[in-house]
């Protein structure tokens, strides 16, 4: 393994150099030494300038950029950038946003990154609330952007003073998100989410910590429909945000979910799962072991889920205020739900709207809960399918979101006008001994990327010489007596016979 290491220089910026050094790929691990400060965005940086003062959707340059890498290992140093890409925000678009990302991950794979840390400029907060101050045409700036990776390790970074994302899975074109796990991690004081999809499978999040988030803890919010959170484990983290500890929009799929053993404070509900069933699926979802360190006091659910097609809660710690509306989980139009072995102090409602009560079964739980049940005259219809034909705009070829959007507004406000029944009746416990245990969501199945084992020199020791062979001496020939006599037995024989003659 090539190892090479780069020095820092303290309150100086050479991450251009740095760029080279990473760009050029001669190395297998690549140490950052020091401290030392990053950058804003200079003229170099920014992408081609349209007419209309529009920098395209790719925005302003990335601080580091990790492109068409394989197999390398990036460790060590404290990176400051003590500045925004621009000081004072031009007269932009929605569009022209600042994209001034520390780490930016592209098209590469089997990339690990270990305690890194990294202090960007943002410090402004929202008065007399304390949480960083959002600014939408700055909340691309992240700190980890990830755009097409596949086996990428992040692993005791950390990471503060961003408008943006700790982390965030944007689709990628070439290699599509997967395999990437973020471990004993901290990110602080983000504008954003701690940490966001996009577009990500097989992802494993493991002791990441998000404190004084502005927005979302852990936000997996596929966008469109062909964005994909499946396979997502996230557990034995925590979170302090302004919004919800886990919410879960957009139009993509969400399957596979497992959220366990976690703590969070946050003065919103839990989550909010937005599915319809067509243009937004939400299947196989769990939320197992989680604790809340805030009371919720709200008119809302805490557990809000619509859509949803497996659905398993179980073993939460979950305190709500016996001030406001007592309603612990809220199902819009969902279906195979388990809801047992919770403690919800002070809850006494779980609301089934356009729910069968069939679909959920209730058991083990600390609390006596009720039915809040909700009914309509009419049944619900199906929303229009964002890629339906009759969206598309043929002289264009593509789809026309806006003429969608149109529709499925409609189509909302005409399920809100039903006229509708409440009630509320007794939940008749589910009988596990006369029915067995409920068909309920199983934990994702994927085996998690922990990082390439590292390649070290490998000593060959010779092997001992084996010792010489002792000569093997020629047995020597044993003659018997009367050959060693030879002739000197014969001449006595003779000798004999001749003294007997004589006498």
């Amino acid at each position: 393994m090539k190892i090479v290491k780069f020095d820092l220089v303290k309150g100086e910026d050479n991450t251009r150099e740095l760029r080279k050094v990473i760009e050029g790929g001669n190395y297998d691990k690549l140490i950052f030494q020091g401290e030392g400060n990053a950058h804003g965005i200079l003229p170099e940086d920014l992408a081609v300038e349209h007419k209309n003062g529009n920098y395209g959707d790719a925005g302003t340059e990335k601080i580091l950029r990790f492109k068409n890498l394989i197999k390398k290992v990036f460790e060590g140093g404290a990176f400051f950038n003590p500045e925004y890409a621009f000081e004072v925000t031009p007269d932009r678009n929605v569009r022209t946003v600042d994209e001034n990302s520390f780490i930016y991950i592209n098209d590469s794979e089997r990339l690990t990154f270990k305690n890194i840390k990294y202090t960007g400029p943002h410090t402004e907060v929202v008065p007399t609330r304390g949480y960083p101050k959002f600014y939408g045409n700055k909340e691309f700036a992240h700190a980890v952007e990830i755009e097409g990776g596949r086996f990428i390790l992040l692993e005791g970074l950390t990471l503060g003073n961003v408008t943006g994302d700790g982390v965030y899975f944007r689709q990628g074109r070439e290699i599509k998100n997967s395999h990437i796990t973020i471990k004993d991690c901290d990110i602080n004081f983000n504008a954003r989410q701690g940490v966001a999809w996009g577009d990500g499978n097989n992802i494993l999040l493991d002791n990441v910590r998000v404190t004084d988030s502005g927005r979302g803890g852990f936000d997996i919010e596929p966008p469109r429909q062909e964005y994909n959170a499946e396979n997502i484990i996230i557990r034995n983290s925590y979170s302090w945000t302004h919004l919800l500890a886990f919410p879960m929009g957009g139009f993509g799929v969400i399957r596979n979910l497992l959220i366990e053993n976690n703590e969070y404070r946050t003065g919103s509900p839990t989550t909010y799962c937005q599915g319809d069933g067509f243009n937004g699926i939400r299947e196989n979802i769990i939320f197992r072991g989680n604790k809340r360190l805030l009371t919720y006091g709200s008119t809302s659910a805490c557990y809000i889920l619509k859509g949803t097609d497996g659905l398993l809660i179980e073993k939460e710690e979950c305190v709500i205020s016996f001030r406001r509306s007592l309603k612990i989980i809220e199902l819009i139009d969902c279906k195979n739900v388990v809801i047992r072995n919770n403690d919800f102090p002070d809850a006494k409602y779980i609301v089934l709207d356009d729910t069968p009560i069939e679909e959920v079964k209730v058991y083990g739980n600390k609390q006596d809960l009720k039915f809040i049940k909700i009914t309509y005259d009419t049944p619900r219809t199906d929303p229009p399918y964002l890629y339906d034909k009759k969206f598309y705009d043929e002289r264009r070829d593509q789809q026309d979101f806006y003429l969608w959007a149109k529709h499925y507004n409609k189509w909302g406000d005409e399920m809100s006008a039903r006229i509708s029944h409440t009630e509320i009746v007794d939940i008749v416990e589910y009988d596990v001994e006369k029915f067995g245990e409920p068909n309920v969501p199983k934990d994702p199945d994927f085996t998690p990327y922990l990082g390439e084992p590292e390649e070290f020199p490998v000593i060959v020791e010779p092997e001992p010489e084996d010792p010489p062979r002792p000569l093997k001496e020629e047995p020597k020939e044993v003659k018997p007596f009367h050959k060693k006599i030879g002739f000197w037995f014969a001449a006595f024989v003779i000798i004999l016979i001749l003294s007997l003659i004589l006498l």
